[in-house]
């Protein structure tokens, strides 16, 4: 028979089996003139496109047709062990994209931080007054790339787990006051800046909530990646948001963990990496 014919037969393609030839699955007829296969050659092809279908790749499946000492369990308890790890990846995947549906506010999603925070998030947007809203979201956009870095978001989660209604009361203030600090000259916003963090921090009673050693570790090695200072920058455009986040930093430094950041001058964090 021809090789369509030998195709049309065997459930492949002509092209199939020319690549079968090419890789040496399968001989190439020795015939003169045009190609003749037989049943050798047919045998040869169901056989590939049977453990080809039952997810061997041509490598193996040429070492379990080809060599005569091939360990044929050992090929197909691969091949299934490859299957099942295929199907966990596709089981996660669809795991994720069931969560990603949830997520969906309308025609947008946000990218899952955690429970605490978006319960966080949630709570926050119910209290707050509406013409604050828009730095709370651009907030929880800018928590999307953040909490992407490892250790950030364990240390949030804990941060959450004890926020007391009095700890979130002083957080909404600070929100409220974050918005109102555009308009300042920049000598009333330095003192501003310093006087809310001294609010802050007694209404926080010192320890913000956080251990030292969360701060001794992760706010150093998260402060050093390159473009997150760029990010508050872009989120945060305006002058005084901007030192702000750069008195934050440097106050929440120095208060908790002041003997940890080696790697800071006059205790300024790299605002500039």
């Amino acid at each position: 028979m021809k090789v369509k014919e030998l195709a049309d037969l065997t459930g492949t393609t002509v092209r199939a089996i020319r690549h079968y030839h090419h890789v040496g699955l399968v001989p190439v007829p020795d015939n003169p003139g045009v190609r003749r296969y037989g049943l050798d050659h047919a045998v040869r092809v169901v056989r590939i496109r049977a453990l080809a279908e039952s997810g061997l790749s041509l490598h193996a499946i040429g070492e379990i047709l080809l060599a005569e000492d091939a360990d044929t369990e050992t090929q197909l308890a691969a091949a299934e062990a490859d299957i099942d790890r295929r199907i966990a990846e596709l089981q996660k995947q669809r795991t994720q994209l069931r969560a990603v549906r949830d997520r969906m506010e309308g025609p947008q999603f946000h990218v899952k931080h955690s429970a605490l925070l978006d319960d966080f998030y949630a709570r926050v947007l119910e209290r707050v007054d509406p013409a604050q809203v828009p730095l709370i979201e651009r907030e929880r956009r800018a928590a999307e790339v953040v909490c992407r870095i490892p250790g950030v978001r364990d240390v949030l989660n804990r941060w959450l787990a004890q926020l007391t209604e009095e700890r979130l009361e002083a957080t909404l203030d600070l929100y409220a006051w974050f918005g109102s600090i555009t308009e300042l000259e920049p000598s009333e916003a330095e003192q501003a800046v310093d006087d809310a963090l001294l609010r802050y921090d007694q209404a926080m009673e010192g320890d913000w909530g956080l251990l030292p050693e969360e701060w001794s570790i992760t706010l150093p090695r998260v402060m050093r990646i390159p473009g997150l200072m760029l990010l508050l920058e872009s989120a945060y455009p305006n002058p005084n948001h901007q030192l702000f986040i750069r008195r934050f930093l440097t106050y929440v430094d120095t208060a908790i963990a002041p003997n940890v950041s080696q790697e800071t001058t006059e205790g300024e964090l790299s605002w500039k990496p």
